[in-house]
């Protein structure tokens, strides 16, 4: 297969590390010996060490037998499963999602990954979980869908920044410029690129480095700057081992080839040749397409017969390992050399060999197919015939056990009568007990209707006397000491200093009677609906930005309203906890988050503060709205509250309402 734009070099972002040990970190996959794990699985086939070594087998076979991997993985989840070991099986979903993506199941791998994402989530695991958005952003982003592949990789970015892994947070730059890339959007793409090459480059990693910079070059080259590209490939060729600088020479031939500079793209290629060999093992394939790359430059210089020397050692190898693609990449070179020598017969020989490879694949394709629909049909019709004589068989022992049916069937008749006659009853019985509780259930949904509606009621009372009352008061009272200061005019100091100290007073006075009233009754609730109310609150909450405020709104805006009683209780539940924030997370941000689904609304309040133990506040919460109160209030709306916090590392809280 031809190598046409990313090169050789690995894309300039970071394999997350295979999750085996109990402490897990950023780092490449390790290359351990599969035999040595395989030892490790049976000697402990149902411990934690049995299923570590299966998630690591899992991942050293994923580059080399897919099939295998999955195995191992599956092996891994059942075993977890069977420990009741949360952490392992999300490490196992994590696994297989990864797999899967790398197998070409987007949808399975989508599903599996977010499996693995709630599982850690659970747990608190914010790295893991990270990784899991990076896993969902690359999936989506392979399937074209970017706008949740940003939001996925920009999740990873800041769950990344909490936990403070630099190589992960130079990782996440990249993803997000490769999704950048797939939009064609090459100036967001070189920013998000230059910052991952800042930062592998503080980290000293140079195979990165490496990738960074020739995903810069090919960036350029496709935005049509090549002297851009040739700078970044020369800044990559001065750092790399042999491998890499390899990988950065077919990046140059694809270059040089496209500004017209065939035998530079020839001279590049032969030398990514030279360093290939360099290397401990070349696989045939790899050979095969460096030859035919290189052949098809030497056919555009006019080297005709080292062209078909190369061809022919591509065409070889792509036998050797049987790649019918690498076969058609070597005809198409020996037909364009035919062409450039005026032979146009064997050139237009050498395309119907290659339409005949492609016709085989397609026959094979297509056999395969066939042969496995016969076998099904077959499966079928003996699953048939042996249904048949199954169905036989019971009617012969059903006419065998008729008459001994007959014989009992008085005694029988008359023990279902009476058991029929206790089921009515109890049924009956039954059925009253249902239709009570659920009145029950009615009364005390209507009990809690009717005391938050009354609470909301009672706020707007007070606050509305507050400002229609006590407001009044004190603003004739700050007009007569402002007119009683303009007609004194004192001028001792004493006197003066009184009368301006009793003007401040009634003047702060005032405005926190004010700011009680909008608490108690805000005007944008009543009139703009929730998200109107919550900005203006949190406007209020930190006017001088000491306190970072990021409020998300997805699905409400243009002015959506919900019912009434859902926007009260939400904006009170959110007014709550952005004031505990403040009052005890010592928090420098907090994130608001508005996601309005056909079914549901979702709403999460998350802080970098100083968290704390849901568990034991709950135990202990016994005034105030608190946390228990915040439950009630979402049950009675049919919704839940959950609470993810652990001390030293934030609390985020999910509100779940259905709409």
């Amino acid at each position: 297969m031809k190598i046409k734009g990313l090169g050789w070099v690995t894309v300039g972002v970071l394999l997350l590390a295979a999750r085996v040990a109990a402490a897990q970190r950023y780092s490449p996959v390790p290359a351990w010996p599969a035999d040595s794990l395989r030892r490790v699985v049976a000697a402990h086939p149902a411990d934690a060490a049995g299923q570590q070594a299966l998630l690591g087998l899992a991942q050293v076979l994923a580059a080399q037998d897919t099939a295998q991997a999955g195995q191992a993985g599956r092996a891994a989840l059942a075993l977890a499963g069977r420990r009741h070991d949360p952490h392992g099986q999300a490490a196992a979903h994590l696994a297989l999602g990864q797999l899967l993506d790398r197998r070409g199941y987007p949808s399975s791998a989508l599903r599996l990954l977010s499996t693995a994402a709630r599982g850690y989530q659970a747990l608190g695991d914010s790295f893991n979980l990270s990784t899991c958005y990076r896993g969902l952003g690359r999936v989506y982003n392979a399937m074209d869908q970017y706008k949740p592949a940003m939001q996925a990789h920009l999740r990873a970015l800041r769950l990344r920044q909490g936990v403070g892994e630099p190589a992960a947070l130079a990782d996440s730059y990249c993803c997000i410029g490769q999704v950048y890339v797939s939009q064609h959007n090459y100036p967001e793409a070189l920013v998000s690129y230059r910052e991952g090459l800042r930062r592998w480059r503080a980290l000293g990693q140079t195979r990165y480095v490496v990738g960074a910079l020739d995903h810069l070059a090919i960036i350029h080259r496709d935005a049509g700057r090549y002297d851009s590209a040739h700078h970044y490939l020369r800044q990559g060729m001065a750092v790399a081992d042999s491998a890499g600088t390899a990988g950065l020479l077919i990046s140059l031939g694809v270059l040089e080839k496209r500004q017209g500079h065939f035998a530079g793209a020839a001279r590049a290629y032969q030398r990514a040749l030279r360093l290939r060999h360099q290397q401990p093992v070349i696989s045939p394939e790899q050979e095969a397409d460096l030859c035919s790359l290189l052949g098809e430059a030497l056919v555009l210089t006019g080297r005709l017969e080292q062209a078909r020397y190369y061809l022919q050692r591509s065409l070889d190898n792509a036998l050797a390992c049987n790649s019918p693609d690498e076969q058609m990449d070597a005809f198409e070179g020996f037909s364009e050399l035919a062409g450039a020598e005026g032979d146009f017969k064997q050139a237009i020989a050498y395309r119907e060999r290659m339409d005949v490879i492609k016709d085989t694949l397609h026959s094979r394709a297509t056999a395969r197919t066939v042969a496995e629909l016969h076998i099904r049909y077959e499966t079928e019709q003996q699953v048939a015939e042996n249904r048949i004589q199954a169905l036989q068989l019971a009617a012969q022992r059903t006419l065998l056990r008729r008459r001994a049916v007959l014989l009992g069937g008085t005694l029988l008749l008359a023990a279902l009568l009476a058991g029929l006659g206790f089921l009515y009853v109890s049924r009956r019985r039954l059925r009253r007990e249902i239709e009570f509780a659920q009145e029950r259930q009615q009364l005390t949904q209507l009990r809690a209707q009717a005391v938050l509606e009354a609470e909301e009621a009672e706020r707007q009372r007070i606050g509305s006397d507050l400002h229609d009352g006590v407001g009044q008061l004190l603003a004739v009272a700050r007009f007569n000491l402002h007119a009683l200061d303009e007609e004194l005019r004192l001028t001792a100091p004493g006197p003066r200093a009184m009368l301006q100290n009793a003007r401040e007073v009634v003047n702060e006075s005032f405005v926190e009677v004010r700011e009680i009233s909008h608490n108690l009754l805000p005007n944008a609730l009543i009139k703009r609906g929730l998200t109107q109310a919550v900005r203006d609150f949190l406007s209020r909450v930190s006017p001088d930005d000491r306190l970072k405020i990021n409020l998300e709104v997805v699905g409400l805006d243009g002015g959506q309203r919900l019912n009434r009683t859902v926007e009260n209780v939400l904006f009170r539940v959110i007014q709550e906890l952005v004031q505990n924030i403040i009052k005890h997370a010592q928090a420098s941000e907090v994130t608001l988050q508005f996601v309005r689904r056909p079914q549901e609304l979702t709403v999460m309040v998350q802080d970098n503060g100083v968290g704390f133990d849901p568990a034991a506040t709950l135990e202990a919460d016994t005034t105030g709205i608190g946390l228990k109160n915040i439950e009630s209030r979402l049950a009675f709306l049919g919704g839940r509250a959950e609470f993810d916090s652990r001390p030293g590392h934030g609390t985020t809280v999910t509100l779940e309402v259905p709409v």
